[in-house]
């Protein structure tokens, strides 16, 4: 059996303490670039009331067979600064007719990446993805908004406002091509609201698994080093990988951090990042169509000064749609080109390193594929 190797990868580390108060906001900004988060995984040494306060936190999203043009102007009323206020975000799936997609995320733009026979129809301007092995994808950009001056957080001069023009194009989509299999959400999605007709909610609860003897890290918070010491760099970038790798394998229930754990060595071999001591994890996940604003509830959990016993740290791994055009957003609001593929690397972690009362620093690592134009 021929495995396929693995999608290349650069991993960005980002460090930062919590001694100046300020790391939390610089935190929600990193999280908030990525408005799309279908799985998110939290793995810490065992703690009741982590484990309690984190099964409480639940979220919901909704799904519907709806045209794309009625969808629009159910979402449109509020794409404003109460559209941005009530946060929809959206997603249009493919279907048997082909690779289409679409996303409505939380800055109120509409993005479609869709084959060249449908963007040959449609006739909207875009532009190609700039990959030989997909440039016949092309993405179109469409703010909502309904001020008059040109939206800031739209990104390159290719970008179409909403109005008569648009709304034509969409509604002769919806007529040859027909309903979308869509999923939405809000940015508080358990307040009244009103939804598409029709729609079926989700309400997504945390899994909770517990493991029993296996490998715990007890690490300590190192800050970035800097570049001046490339030796130095290079030691923290090995500590880094070791605790990453352990998360990885924490989070799939890897029988590898078993203490009494014995593979064979020409199959299997695995070390615990040092120093590290046999005892017992929880292991929380949720899955669905995930708000930015919910995945920083549980952040918050960890986050926040206490005065009960937390864990000395806290592993958070988050998933993208790969699939979405728009996976992430830049300080200025402007979303990258990126590829839409099914095995595209969409991942980000976060660890979170205390004292056992409160935070002292974190580290944050995002992945980025070679189908992504942040590869540079």
């Amino acid at each position: 059996m021929n495995t396929p190797d693995p999608e290349p990868a650069r991993i960005k580390l980002t460090s930062g303490t919590f001694a100046q108060g300020s790391s939390e906001s610089k935190l929600r900004d990193l999280w908030n670039s990525y408005p799309y988060t279908q799985q998110i995984d939290v793995v810490f040494p065992s703690s009741e009331h982590s484990e309690d306060a984190l099964q409480r936190l639940e979220t919901r999203y909704w799904s519907c067979k709806c045209n794309l043009n009625d969808f629009v102007e159910y979402a449109r009323p509020d794409a404003t600064h109460d559209y941005l206020e009530r946060g929809i975000l959206a997603l249009g799936t493919s279907g048997p007719q082909g690779t289409d997609v679409w996303t409505l995320d939380t800055r109120g733009v509409l993005t479609l990446a869709v084959e060249r026979i449908t963007y040959t129809r449609l006739g909207l301007v875009g532009q190609p993805l700039p990959w030989k092995a997909c440039d016949d994808i092309f993405i179109i950009t469409i703010s909502l908004s309904q001020q008059n001056e040109a939206p800031s957080k739209v990104s390159g001069s290719k970008w179409h406002r909403y109005g008569e023009k648009v709304k034509t194009a969409l509604q002769a989509w919806d007529a040859w091509r027909g309903p979308w299999s869509i999923l939405y959400t809000f940015r508080e999605p358990n307040l009244p609201l009103t939804t598409v007709t029709d729609s079926l909610v989700h309400i997504v609860q945390p899994t909770m698994h517990k493991y029993q003897n296996v490998h715990v890290p007890v690490p300590s918070f190192q800050p970035h080093p800097g570049s001046s010491n490339p030796e130095e760099l290079q030691d923290w970038q090995d500590v880094m990988q070791g605790l990453l790798e352990w998360v990885g394998l924490a989070c799939l229930g890897s029988q590898r951090l078993q203490v009494n754990d014995s593979p064979d060595p020409y199959l299997a071999v695995y070390a615990a990042p040092p120093p590290s001591h046999a005892g017992e994890t929880a292991h929380l996940r949720w899955r669905g169509l995930l708000h930015p604003l919910f995945v920083q509830d549980i952040i918050r959990a960890f986050t926040m000064p206490t005065n009960v016993p937390t864990p000395g740290f806290v592993a958070i791994a988050a998933h993208g749609i790969p699939t979405s055009p728009v996976g992430y957003l830049s300080t200025s609001g402007t979303a990258p080109l990126r590829a839409l593929k099914p095995d595209m690397e969409d991942t980000r972690s976060l660890m979170v390193f205390g004292d056992g009362t409160r935070p002292q620093g974190y580290v944050f690592a995002e992945s980025i594929g070679r189908w992504d134009t942040r590869w540079g």
